[in-house]
């Protein structure tokens, strides 16, 4: 893949989630959702090595570790509430000049659209490029170290393991471009997981992959939620209470022209 630029995956990861506890390493029918995670996201990496899973250094994190051993991903434990940060500092150790974040709890992510968006960075010398308009858990981040390196600096919120991407999005330091993807906005799918009916979803999905012998990809779910349409029952409803979650949070805080302003997380 990247060979005159150094490309990585950094997936922030802990154990500790009250919902769903360990849900990264939850057996379920389909696998562990982290071993399909880091399967897919391994097509547009040199190395598993590339792939980083940024975790905290919580004792109860110690299994990812173990983990690591396993699959031959590569671990960095940081920070349990300043994510920017503990990504900032697997870099230091790590190196990337190109950087694609994706969160552990979203599975399914679609590893030719991080390389699509990957292109459109490059090609464009932009300092961050993100999806919109996919169902929850399905749009991507990718952005230069340069971007990570000045969004470190530019957050004034310690405290940001939720809407910790925002702060790229609002840093007003960046070149950033959106590929939007308004078609899909109407599908009233979710494919995050931070609850129970989330792994039987994502357990359904990966049942059809197999049986119409599709790849993890954007249009195969759609593919499957048109022929199976039932399965948007199983876990769409979570969605409410997310959103209630969200909107209970603290705004985040970065700098903007030497001003502190606040971030809204929804």
């Amino acid at each position: 893949m990247m060979k005159k630029n150094k490309f990585g995956i950094l997936i922030p990861i802990r154990l500790s989630s009250k919902r769903l506890p360990k849900k990264a390493l939850r057996k379920t029918n389909a696998g562990k959702p982290l071993e399909i995670l880091i399967q897919n996201l391994s097509k547009i990496v040199n190395t598993r090595k590339d792939i980083v899973v940024c975790t905290t250094k919580n004792k109860i994190d110690d299994e990812l570790v173990k983990y690591s051993k396993i699959l031959k991903f590569s671990i960095f434990r940081g920070d349990t509430n300043d994510i920017i940060n503990r990504m900032y500092l697997a870099n230091l150790k790590y190196k990337f000049d190109f950087i694609a974040e994706v969160d552990g709890d979203d599975i399914l992510t679609d590893p030719n659209l991080i390389f699509k968006c990957l292109n459109v960075l490059k090609k464009n010398k932009l300092d961050y490029v993100y999806t919109d308009g996919l169902p929850l858990g399905l749009n991507v981040k990718v952005f230069k170290s340069k971007a990570l390196n000045l969004t470190n600096e530019a957050k004034i919120s310690n405290v940001n393991f939720n809407g910790f991407m925002l702060m790229f999005k609002n840093n007003i330091l960046l070149k950033k471009k959106v590929i939007k993807f308004n078609k899909f906005r109407k599908i009233r799918a979710r494919f995050t997981i931070d609850y129970i009916e989330d792994l039987i979803f994502f357990e359904n999905i990966v049942k059809y992959l197999h049986n119409y012998k599709r790849d993890f990809l954007l249009d195969n779910y759609f593919y499957i939620l048109k022929k199976h349409s039932e399965l948007k029952k199983i876990n769409f409803f979570r969605n409410k209470s997310y959103m209630n979650n969200s909107k209970k949070m603290k705004p985040l805080l970065i700098m903007k022209n030497k001003k502190i302003t606040s971030i809204k997380i929804v």
